[in-house]
């Protein structure tokens, strides 16, 4: 499944260059939440086989998650203060999201309450979910999300240098019930998990319209339903899934890899219906996949790439539109699409860097942990 991984982290860089509608891939809101179906299987497995004796390996599954998560977003997070600093010092700032201005803003309006929320929000990844539904005043006070913002007035994750972290703010949540989630019968799995979703999708009949739009989009609890289909998929239909021949298994698949390909088509016909079968694919062809991926090397180097892709590519973004390539290229739907694969190659080149110095020798460490314990 690194493949696919990398895929949907290339789906996202489409999205954050507003590309999106030019080509007919599923959007960066469909990827996230497809990968988090993705860590939902990934968690329910390590779970069961690698972290199931006790309390003892349940701490060493949140430390080992830790290890896996901080260290690199810690180290971009650095490099991305140093650039915008380094680049507001020359005068160069780039026109979408900066978030240096907004967060001066607060600074200056001596709100060193919400400056030290942001701050602790922002290193440790917690709460930069809850931020996106609310807006701030022109008085640099938080307000429920009404509409965009007005003059003055700006969106709750524009203070943050790594916005882009509220997914990771979602995985926290889910990691940390994770262990518990793993311990429930399969009928309540699937109980638990049919509500989580109901809850997300009717989301706009039972909170106000305009919060429902926001927080179905980015609150962790309303994404719990994604991570809880991809455990589902490990538990329910894994087992069922390696008495099915090859071909049937690859006959799953095909229809999930013709939907995130050609969304924008199928989307025309019913939006909803396309979702609820790209999630509904998703969750069955998962149990295929990686019965078909997980002894390819390579694929696994390529999903290893898919998370420091996605923590580097906004600045990826920041840095070509401070430099200009972005208002030189965007003129044209060739020249926006090249500079959407422009950031998606350098994006990947980093990756490709931190995870070598970085991530893989931590997780050398991080596994080596795994048998020591017991």
């Amino acid at each position: 499944m690194g493949a696919l991984r990398l895929f949907l982290a290339c789906v996202v860089i489409v999205a954050h260059t507003s590309a999106s509608g030019l080509l007919p891939f599923i959007g960066g809101k469909h990827a996230v939440r497809i990968f988090f179906v993705i860590s939902g299987f990934y968690m329910a497995m390590i779970l069961s086989e690698k972290y199931n004796e006790g309390d003892r390996r349940k701490w060493l599954f949140y430390s080992n998650r830790a290890l896996r998560i901080f260290p690199p977003f810690w180290i971009v997070l650095t490099l991305e203060v140093i650039a915008s600093l380094t680049f507001y010092s020359m005068g160069m700032a780039p026109a979408d999201s900066p978030w240096m201005p907004a967060f001066q803003f607060l600074v200056d309006h001596g709100k060193w309450d919400l400056v030290s929320a942001y701050v602790v929000s922002q290193v440790s990844a917690i709460g930069v979910d809850v931020m996106f539904l609310f807006n701030i005043t022109k008085e640099a006070a938080l307000e429920f999300y009404h509409g965009p913002a007005g003059p003055g007035e700006f969106r709750g994750w524009k203070p943050y240098p790594m916005g882009h972290m509220w997914t990771i703010s979602c995985e926290l949540l889910f990691y940390a019930m994770a262990p518990f989630l793993n311990r429930l019968r399969s009928h309540w799995l699937v109980g638990l998990w049919l509500i989580t979703m109901g809850m997300g999708f009717t989301s706009y009949y039972w909170l106000p319209g305009n919060v429902a739009s926001v927080s179905s989009d980015f609150l962790s609890l309303m994404q719990m339903g994604y991570f809880l289909g991809g455990m589902v998929a490990y538990h329910v239909l894994r087992p069922r899934m390696e008495f099915l021949p090859p071909s049937v298994q690859l006959a799953l698949v095909v229809p999930l890899v013709v939907l995130m390909l050609a969304f924008t088509p199928a989307s025309s016909i019913s939006y909803t219906g396309s979702e609820l079968m790209l999630y509904f694919l998703t969750i069955l062809a998962l149990p295929a996949l990686f019965s078909r991926s997980s002894k390819l090397g390579w694929d696994r180097w390529l999903g290893n790439l898919s998370y420091p892709v996605y923590l580097v590519h906004v600045s990826v973004i920041r840095i070509g539109d401070q430099l200009g390539l972005k208002k030189a290229l965007v003129t044209t739907t060739q020249g926006h699409l090249l500079f959407t694969a422009i950031c998606t190659v350098v994006s990947i080149t980093l990756a490709a860097a931190l995870a070598s110095l970085v991530e893989n020798r931590l997780d050398r460490w991080r596994q080596r942990r795994v048998p020591h314990s017991i």
